[in-house]
C-alpha cells in the first residue's frame, strides 16, 4: 500500500529544488544533463533566484514540475546570463625611473650610504 502525494503547485518552492534545477540543467549551454558540471550549477542557482527576486515572485512547485518537462534552462533565466567578457582598460603607460647601477665593491656601497671605515 502506498501514500500517493499530492503536491500544491502554488506553493513556494525551497532553495534545494531550485539547486536540483540547476543541477538536472548544468549541462553545455544549460541543457538537461544526467552529469553534473558544478561551475554551471552555482551560475543556473544564481540566474533563478536572481529572476526571481527582481520581479519580486518566488519560484513556485508548478513552476518545477513545468521546467523539468523542457530540454533547456527556460530562456526568461538565460536572458540573465550575460556571456560577453568585458572589454579590459589599457594599461597607462608608466614613466622609466633610473635605478642607480650597482657599487662595484663593499667599500663603494660604505662610502655611498655615508660610513666611513
Amino acid at each position: 500500500m502506498s501514500k500517493q502525494i499530492t503536491i500544491d503547485p502554488s506553493k513556494q518552492a525551497s532553495y534545494k529544488q531550485v539547486k536540483f534545477l540547476a543541477i538536472k540543467f548544468s549541462g553545455e549551454g544549460f541543457t538537461y544533463t544526467d552529469t553534473v558540471n558544478w561551475k554551471n550549477v552555482n551560475v543556473a542557482v544564481a540566474l533563478i533566484l536572481g529572476h526571481h527576486t527582481a520581479i519580486d515572485s518566488p519560484l513556485t512547485m508548478g513552476e518545477v514540475q513545468g521546467i523539468l518537462d523542457k530540454k533547456q534552462l527556460p530562456k526568461v533565466y538565460l536572458d540573465r546570463f550575460v556571456a560577453k567578457a568585458k572589454p579590459v582598460a589599457k594599461a597607462k603607460a608608466k614613466k622609466a625611473v633610473l635605478i642607480a647601477p650597482p657599487a662595484d665593491d663593499f667599500e663603494t656601497e660604505l662610502a655611498a650610504l655615508g660610513i666611513r671605515l
